[in-house]
């Protein structure tokens, strides 16, 4: 059902640009918590209850506090925050803020709810500047290390399959992720460049091979409850997941991968691996074990083949920081409510047309229901 909203979606909304996609809740820990109080941000990745969330009315709209002192906290905003608060999001601190939010902001820092772990917090140094910022003062500019390398990599993707998925990349509000799907230096793969595979870590390299082994191969050796994870043929199982809302049946669904790696000097750090062995019940056991470096950032983006072209329905990221890694979702409407108004907005007649008709009276009573509730206050913006 989601699959085929998008759909509707990207063709209700027309071919105008998307609003910025919206941040949802994934895996790991994130979050639009208060920034007064952190609730609802530490771990669970959900948008707090009572913060009175609601993307259409964002908050921070006061008069810009010392604007020309903003232009040193700046980049510590862009590094620290606008992951979660950047344009179109309920509280933007990418472009200022004004008095009340920057009291929020300092509360929140010193009480540690901001950032969410394992998100690092500001230095002594950067918090000492952003108090100056809010005191009236105008701290010494230090731009924070934060654009992706410019270092090329060589891509796995023929150049004519790149351009088409790059020429479906959507907008995001994030400019982080923004410059890494535009950066030389992000390497782009998808299933057929990489098929998805998994560890065999029992083996002796001969008799008994060890390594990579093809999803859709190994399936008796799994147990009998994995069995159930692939699909009648064997080949759609992406380990060690599910099926995925009839994206595995699916013909005109495209998952597109990306990995951006930091660098230091010029040069991309490199992701290490140790190799194992141990033994069980007298099998040799050999295992891979990797560790990426602070920084990078793996992700997929889920496409659509709407009959003519690519639609970018999601972008899901995960980043490693020092503390672990940290999962989110970007998404071109946050709420139902949101995208009933934008069909409602790029459609004038909207109500003319049955399917459009039925789809935003679907959406606004999905809104007003209460399971919608929950689902939103784990959506947020990209």
């Amino acid at each position: 059902m989601m699959l085929g909203t998008t759909t509707l979606m990207a063709a209700a909304c027309g071919a105008d640009p998307a609003p910025p996609f919206r941040r949802g809740s994934g895996a790991g820990p994130g979050g639009n918590a208060d920034p007064a109080t952190g609730a609802g941000g530490n771990t669970t990745g959900s948008t707090p209850t009572g913060s009175g969330y609601d993307p259409q009315t964002p908050t921070n709209k006061g008069p810009g506090l010392n604007p020309a002192g903003f232009a040193a906290v700046a980049p510590i905003m862009q590094a620290r925050c606008s992951e979660c608060h950047h344009p179109g999001t309920w509280l933007d601190l990418e472009s200022g803020a004004d008095a009340a939010t920057a009291a929020k902001m300092i509360s929140a820092i010193e009480g540690g709810t901001m950032p969410p772990a394992p998100r690092a917090a500001p230095s002594a140094d950067e918090l000492a500047k952003i108090k100056a910022w809010s005191s009236g003062q105008v701290p010494a500019v230090s731009p924070a290390d934060i654009d992706p390398p410019s270092v090329a990599v060589t891509q796995l993707l023929d150049a004519g399959t790149l351009a088409t998925y790059r020429a479906a990349l959507p907008k995001v509000a994030w400019t982080r992720l923004s410059k890494i799907l535009l950066s030389p230096s992000t390497l782009f793969w998808d299933k057929a460049t990489i098929p998805p595979a998994y560890q065999d870590t029992v083996g002796d390299g001969s008799s008994l091979p060890f390594g990579a082994r093809l999803n859709s191969t190994g399936k008796s050796l799994i147990v009998p409850e994995g069995q159930k994870l692939f699909s009648d043929d064997g080949k759609t199982w992406a380990f060690p997941f599910g099926h995925t809302a009839g994206a595995d049946a699916s013909d005109d669904i495209f998952i597109v991968n990306f990995l951006s790696l930091p660098a230091e000097g010029g040069v991309l750090l490199p992701i290490a691996y140790r190799i194992d062995t141990d033994s069980v019940s007298g099998l040799p056991v050999k295992r891979w074990n990797w560790s990426f470096p602070t920084g990078t950032i793996v992700g997929e983006i889920i496409m659509i083949h709407d009959g003519t072209s690519l639609v970018a329905s999601e972008i899901r990221t995960r980043e490693r920081f020092l503390a672990g890694w940290a999962t989110d979702a970007f998404r071109p409407f946050p709420t139902a409510s949101t995208l009933a108004a934008a069909i409602k907005q790029k459609r004038a007649t909207w109500h003319d047309a049955p399917s459009l008709t039925a789809l935003v009276g679907a959406l606004e009573t999905r809104a007003r229901s209460p399971r919608s509730i929950s689902t939103h206050r784990r959506s947020r913006t990209w």
